[in-house]
């Protein structure tokens, strides 16, 4: 199913759905998600500590640009194709098989991580 066409839209709840975790630091804290739906409707987040914790959502989805609570990325690249069957046919034992390709930049990835706590490469 993909009921959900705009970017931020909350495809989790309801879409299948294709979900990366990047938790750079292994802190649980600041960890950046992806989640994309089989028409390619993407939504990224990032969460400031667990949500046991008293974590907070960041996105696009609840915020916008210059909020506290935005968070957006700049240089991520997906795309989606549908290898067999068709998306939203509600026929008994209907289904879709899908793909998604994802490239992803440091950059957006290591967003709101200082750089004292980066990993040096060399």
């Amino acid at each position: 199913v993909a009921s959900f066409r705009n970017r931020n839209d909350p495809i989790y709840q309801r879409d299948s759905d294709f979900e990366v975790f990047l938790d750079p630091l292994h802190s649980c804290h600041n960890y950046k998600e992806l989640e994309v739906n089989p028409i390619n409707t993407v939504w990224n987040l990032m969460l400031d500590k667990p949500y046991v914790d008293d974590g907070h959502e960041h996105s696009g989805r609840i915020a916008k640009e210059g909020d506290l609570f935005y968070y957006e990325v700049r240089n991520q690249k997906t795309a989606t194709k549908i290898l067999s069957g068709s998306v939203n046919n509600q026929d008994v034992g209907a289904t879709a098989i899908w793909a998604v390709e994802i490239a992803m930049s440091h950059d957006d990835t290591l967003a709101h991580i200082s750089s004292s706590s980066r990993l040096k490469v060399g």
